[in-house]
């Protein structure tokens, strides 16, 4: 028997040499996924984008250094330089930069006066949501501009206006605007002072836990989809060996089809663990993940592809042809793998759809290799464990009396 062992899994792995490119797609699977999201993301540290904006200020008045310093905020994402506008044209034009804006002469005037008046902005065609953070601010400010006037227009463009007569105003006038803003601020302050929503604050107990990580939480996922496809792969290479009629020679002779079964789960165990090493590699160099995790993490991974693996052996064996059998496949896969957390964190869906996807052999597979990541023991998830190994047991007698059906018929 342990003759037939060797000999079926050497097979099957000569099998696996002369198609290489089934192979790097699932070993590529992790690393190029978790490559994309490292890139969308900036991986564990990287800046977050800013809109570089090219302005010239032919204006030169209190109001319009005001716009300036509004845009050039540090907790906005918008870097200003001071250019002129032929400099900041053509900067937009050959590609630099997100916006050019042009703040014509007598615009603080104007703005004081809300006489008709206007900035000239050029966005970056190839950009789109950058241009679009400078359009929007520019968009708040008119609106407060709006509303600063339908509050306190009047003494603003009387005192913009200047003294009727000589160079001071009279004290009459300056009663009077003085007596406005005040009744306006009277008017206002039950709304303004206090404010309508009191902030309570407590002190938040310091914990351990690492940074939050883009790359952390969803690595489990795209790892697990990554067996998940293995898994199906695998079990669909039966089909092969069935049309083939490899299978049912093989059953001939003295060999159970208990032991056929061993020998295609320990081959999809050293393929599973392969691609865990390579995704968990991947996670330690990108992301910064302990390396002290990888024993435990590749012993999860392997067993969660395990149960995946017996479960899809079992589900496409109960179709009468190959085609079916894809179809049934296929209708599980994708399903199982938007439940599972694979495309979306169980913290970022709906508490009835998170609860759902936990209960999938999978989602319970990415809670658990989640836990290790972040430095959990092995121990830790002697229920989760429990259940997968109680879940690849029920899928291998499931498996095997399925497989022993199909070839007998």
């Amino acid at each position: 028997m342990s003759d037939f062992f060797l000999a079926a899994l050497r097979k099957d792995f000569l099998a696996r040499l002369k198609d290489p490119m089934s192979l790097l797609m699932w070993f590529g699977i992790p690393v190029i996924l978790g490559g994309l999201m490292s890139l969308a993301f900036g991986g564990t540290s990287g800046p977050s984008p800013k809109a570089v904006v090219w302005l010239a200020d032919e204006d030169d008045s209190t109001i319009s250094q005001l716009l300036v310093g509004a845009l050039d905020n540090p907790n906005m994402p918008v870097v200003i330089e001071l250019v002129d506008f032929e400099t900041a044209s053509a900067r937009i034009e050959s590609g630099e930069g997100s916006a050019a804006i042009r703040i014509p002469s007598g615009f603080g005037q104007a703005f004081l006066e809300e006489s008709p008046t206007s900035l000239e902005v050029v966005t970056n065609p190839s950009q789109t949501i950058l241009p679009g953070i400078v359009t929007g601010s520019l968009e708040l400010l008119s609106e407060a501009h709006f509303y600063l006037h339908r509050l306190g227009g009047e003494p603003l463009k009387r005192m913009v206006s200047g003294p009727s007569g000589g160079n001071l105003f009279t004290d009459p006038e300056l009663i009077a605007m003085t007596l406005e803003i005040n009744n306006l601020v009277r008017d206002l302050q039950d709304k303004l002072f206090p404010p309508q929503i009191q902030l309570a604050t407590q002190p938040i107990a310091e914990t351990s836990s690492q940074p939050f990580s883009f790359g952390t939480q969803l690595l489990p996922g795209i790892l697990l989809m990554a067996l998940m496809f293995m898994a199906q792969g695998l079990a669909d290479e039966l089909w092969s060996e069935r049309e083939q009629g490899t299978l049912a020679r093989t059953l001939t002779g003295p060999v159970s089809t208990l032991a056929l079964l061993a020998s295609k789960l320990a081959g999809a165990a050293l393929l599973m663990a392969l691609t865990a090493l390579i995704g968990l590699g991947f996670g330690i160099w990108a992301f910064g993940l302990s390396a002290a995790s990888l024993p435990a993490a590749m012993l999860w991974c392997t067993l969660s592809g395990c149960t995946l693996f017996l479960m899809f052996t079992w589900l496409t064996n109960l179709a009468s042809t190959r085609r079916a059998a894809s179809l049934i496949g296929n209708l599980v896969l994708f399903p199982l793998v938007m439940l599972g957390g694979s495309f979306f964190p169980f913290s970022s869906m709906p508490s009835g759809m998170a609860s759902l996807g936990r209960m999938t052999p999978n989602g319970r597979a990415v809670e658990g290799l989640g836990v290790l990541l972040e430095g959990g023991a092995l121990s830790s998830l002697g229920t989760g464990a429990l259940v997968l190994v109680a879940s690849g047991a029920l899928f291998w007698l499931l498996a095997s009396k399925r497989l022993t059906r199909s070839l007998v018929h």
